[in-house]
């Protein structure tokens, strides 16, 4: 998720303050407006946790 927010901001060169906070505040509505990656992105983590959980903290990438 935070890597699609960065890629919004900054698809193009921001020459201003005010640029940057306008994609912000687009790339925020984007997200808003697209609820189902929130839910894709919590359902990422918790199963990376699980995973994290279950290998005791070890290499769990194999299991993703």
């Amino acid at each position: 998720l935070w890597g699609h927010i960065k890629s919004l901001v900054y698809e193009s060169k921001v020459d201003s303050r005010a640029a940057l906070r306008d994609r912000i505040f687009a790339a925020a509505e984007h997200i808003r407006n697209h609820a189902d990656n929130i839910a894709s992105a919590i359902q990422s983590l918790l199963i990376r946790a699980e995973n994290c959980l279950a290998t005791r903290g070890g290499h769990f990438e194999q299991l993703l």
